[in-house]
């Protein structure tokens, strides 16, 4: 019985992750900008580190970037 639950237990958690967005505060993006922002990085890398990005596929620049 208590395999039975543990299994509900792991099934629910795999279906809330699925449905639930993903967490758009750890996006490789919003980490760059995060870091730009706090003064961390300078323009050039910032400008590298999101080229990067976007050549690797990982997210899609916007049209109205740069």
């Amino acid at each position: 019985m208590a395999f039975t639950w543990f299994l509900i237990g792991v099934a629910a958690v795999f279906v809330l992750g699925w449905l639930l967005p993903p967490d758009e505060e750890r996006s490789a993006e919003a980490i760059i900008k995060r870091r730009y922002a706090r003064g961390e990085i300078d323009r050039e890398t910032f400008e590298r580190m999101l080229d990067d990005l976007y050549r690797s596929g990982d997210a899609h620049r916007p049209a109205h970037s740069r």
